[in-house]
């Protein structure tokens, strides 16, 4: 007689049947295999799928794959969203996404390889597999080919048109300065990141750096000592590399980077991050970063890779005086993966700005570091060679050089001014109405420009504005703002498009120019004064 008990146990041990039928059923690849954390003699390969299921990896040089590798356990993601993948047209204001999904992260560290050798390999489960080739970094040192770009997010056509010319450049690895996805949901991974570079990081490994829209993103990636994940360097060749957390800055961070390139005796030393230490372009928030930058002076970095300012960026290498003249840091903002481009302004420091999207090729070898950007058409939109004597990079270099004091003179003086610049607030009504605001020049006597960024042009109209600052003294600058079409916003409630204008200023022959957006002036409170304070 079968009691409950009976039926129970059946049940359970059915339920248990299906759960494992479940796991051991071969699984569609949401991610295929990729490689990371290369080094002499291993590699790690990483994937993705929607379901668990049991996976093997096997490798092997030439057509043999006589070397079998097990994953470890697959770390879960979970996350919500809407049934369908869209909120419903007609969901309260305040409702949340409701369906749960999953996703199983594995990863294998394939160890005991050959330096310098080739190794085919191959990830499956059942009837279902991926894989690709990959080369171990050499023993000794010789040339090499790396790629750096970023700010791939949001755009996964352009960022696959981008990563279209990485296969040509034959490059050992990637290094990514952020920002690989929007808001950092395991979908935008899958869809933004992933994809696009789904035949390229199969086979070349591609080290990360954290951007400001990739939320945690170290699930995805393995990277070398370091820091929790977010800080590590690593060594290939005649070149010691170092990544940066550039969003938190922690302290722990800086006093492990100062210790970290102490002791590097490499010839060429090169940061990479996020967020920019210089940058003409509409994001220069963090200009002369008081905490990285006498890092990198006093151990001789000589390039600082990062994003954030979406376009091209290389600066005339600059130095401090007194510190360290003879190794000039090269300053690159590489933002040109996919992401919708920003506004940059002409600065006499700027050696090449271009508003493209982009990746750059670079090539070390031994005292000879040559690098070339390279639009998503193909096109070279920029090239430049160092070359090093004795530690020392040649005299032509030397002689590009800027003093870092000298960079920040212009910006030192200007922008103070520009804090606070606000829009009336009877612009509304369509008509062209006037904002004032004073320009200063410090010492000596200055030329300004004053003009509207492009993008705003749709929806404003404002004359160029020129003029004279006198020496110790100061300027009034009058503005003649119209909105183009005000009809959506004469009732006050929506709020106006951006408006961005660049403020450009020369003084003794140097020029800089710096991006400010205008508000609109704050409503007049009872008993109070309206405008900008």
């Amino acid at each position: 007689m079968l009691t409950r008990a009976h039926l129970r146990a059946a049940g359970l041990g059915l339920l248990a049947f299906c759960w494992a039928a479940r796991a051991a059923a071969p699984a569609e690849f949401a991610v295929e295999p990729y490689v990371q954390n290369p080094g002499k003699t291993e590699m790690t390969v990483k994937w993705s799928c929607r379901e668990k299921a049991d996976f093997k990896l096997r490798c092997g040089t030439g057509e043999k794959l006589d070397r079998e590798f097990a994953p470890g356990e697959p770390r879960e993601v979970l996350w919500k969203d809407w049934p369908g993948g869209q909120r419903p047209a007609d969901a309260a204001a305040d409702a949340k996404p409701t369906e749960e999904f999953r996703a199983y992260i594995y990863q294998a560290v394939l160890t005991g390889l050959a330096p310098g050798t080739a190794y085919r390999y191959e990830v499956s489960s059942g009837a279902v597999r991926a894989g690709g080739t990959f080369r171990t970094f050499p023993e000794k040192p010789g040339p090499f080919t790396f790629i750096a770009y970023g700010d791939n997010r949001s755009d996964p056509e352009a960022h696959r048109r981008v990563t279209s010319g990485f296969a040509a450049q034959k490059p050992e690895f990637i290094i990514h300065t952020g920002d690989m996805v929007t808001n950092g949901t395991y979908p935008e991974w899958e869809k933004e990141f992933f994809a696009p570079l789904r035949e390229v990081i199969r086979d070349v490994p591609l080290f990360p750096s954290l951007g400001n829209h990739d939320g945690d993103s170290r699930k995805f990636f393995a990277v070398p000592p370091g820091g929790k994940g977010l800080w590590y360097s690593f060594d290939r060749g005649d070149a010691h590399f170092v990544c940066l957390d550039s969003i938190s800055g922690k302290p722990e961070m800086l006093e492990w980077c100062e210790r970290d390139l102490a002791a590097s005796r490499a010839t060429w030393k090169i940061v990479f991050g996020h967020i920019s230490a210089y940058d003409v372009g509409s994001h220069s928030t963090r200009w002369g970063r008081a905490d990285y930058l006498p890092v990198f002076r006093k151990h001789g970095v000589d390039l600082v890779f990062s994003a954030h300012t979406h376009g091209y960026q290389r600066f005339r290498p600059v130095f401090t005086k007194g510190v360290n003249e003879a190794r000039p840091i090269t300053y690159i903002v590489t933002a040109g993966g996919g992401a919708p481009f920003h506004a940059l302004t002409r600065d006499s420091a700027l050696a090449v700005g271009k508003v493209e999207h982009h990746f750059l090729a670079l090539t070390v070898d031994g005292n000879r570091l040559a690098a070339r950007a390279i639009s998503a058409a193909g096109k070279e939109i920029d090239a430049f060679e160092i070359v090093k004597k004795d530690g020392v990079p040649g005299a032509e270099w030397l002689k590009a050089a800027i003093p870092e004091d000298d960079f920040d003179a212009v910006r030192k003086v200007v922008r103070p001014y520009l804090r606070g610049i606000a829009l009336p607030r009877d612009v509304r009504a369509g008509g062209a109405v006037k904002t004032e605001f004073k320009l200063g020049a410090g010492e000596k006597a200055a030329k300004y420009t004053v003009t509207i960024d492009p993008r705003a042009a749709a929806n404003w109209e404002l004359p160029e504005v020129s003029g004279a600052i006198p020496a110790g003294g100061t300027a009034d600058v009058s503005l003649s703002v119209r909105l183009r079409d005000p009809a959506p916003y004469r009732d006050g409630q929506k709020p106006l498009p951006p408006l961005m204008i660049e403020v450009g200023v020369e003084i003794d022959g140097w020029r800089t120019g710096m991006l400010t957006s205008l508000r609109e002036a704050s409503p007049v409170a009872p008993g109070g004064a309206g405008g900008a304070q």
